[in-house]
């Protein structure tokens, strides 16, 4: 879009551009209704006015890239029957929500971020959350959710497709194949960790990962920004 090319010729001026913070957190935060396996995957039809309002705030706020709601939407995590009926509803609301929030503002200018994460539906293991990558899914349930999200982002005329922690290798790169068909810009925000004070960085979810590792999977990748995710 141009208004992302305006962006990014501004960037490269120098100019420092401002990106939104947590969107689902905020919402929780705001009292939104949260899924112990979905988290807020519903609230873009359950409480669309507040997520609206969110977005604004944020515009307000000064940020340049307010980012949708999809943290938690794919069917990797609205994998339970009520959910899947109403996946297209979902996402559809969650890319209605900024776009109306910036044209409720009049700020034509601020970049709307369709938001993809490798998440599956958390799951509890007694009193606990398992990890992620302890939670098995198949390639082919991955790529379909990764393919259907970017569908949602081209047809909803995103301006910048925004991937939310990048943690876990072999997740990572089958979303990487998906976005390699897809015109629009990709922007890879990666998450990591150390174990221990004077360890090497390693995945946020599998402390065998070297974080040098996952980033020199994206080598090759024609991502125009990429950087770190709390």
């Amino acid at each position: 879009t141009d208004r992302y090319e305006n962006l990014m010729s501004d960037i490269e001026k120098g100019a420092i551009k401002i990106l939104d913070s947590g969107v689902s957190t905020e919402l929780e935060r705001r009292g939104c209704r949260m899924g112990e396996r979905y988290w807020s995957g519903r609230v873009s039809i359950d409480a669309f006015e507040t997520l609206v309002d969110t977005h604004k705030s944020y515009i307000d706020a000064g940020a340049d890239i307010i980012t949708t709601n999809s943290f938690a939407t794919s069917r990797l995590i609205l994998n339970d029957s009520q959910n899947l009926q109403d996946i297209d509803a979902i996402n559809n609301k969650n890319i209605e929500a900024a776009l109306t929030a910036r044209e409720q503002l009049g700020a034509n200018e601020i970049l709307i971020a369709g938001s993809i994460s490798h998440q599956v539906a958390w799951q509890r293991d007694g009193h606990t959350f398992k990890q992620q990558i302890d939670i098995p899914v198949s390639n082919e349930d991955m790529t379909q959710a990764f393919d259907e999200m970017i569908s949602f982002f081209e047809n909803g005329v995103v301006d910048v497709i925004l991937l939310e922690m990048m943690t876990i290798p072999r997740r990572i790169n089958l979303l990487f194949e998906s976005l390699s068909t897809s015109g629009l810009p990709v922007w890879c925000g990666f998450s990591a960790k150390r174990y221990k004070k004077n360890s090497p960085l390693c995945s946020w979810h599998d402390h065998s990962v070297k974080f040098k590792k996952i980033l020199e999977n994206t080598s090759d990748c024609n991502f125009d920004v990429c950087g770190i995710m709390h």
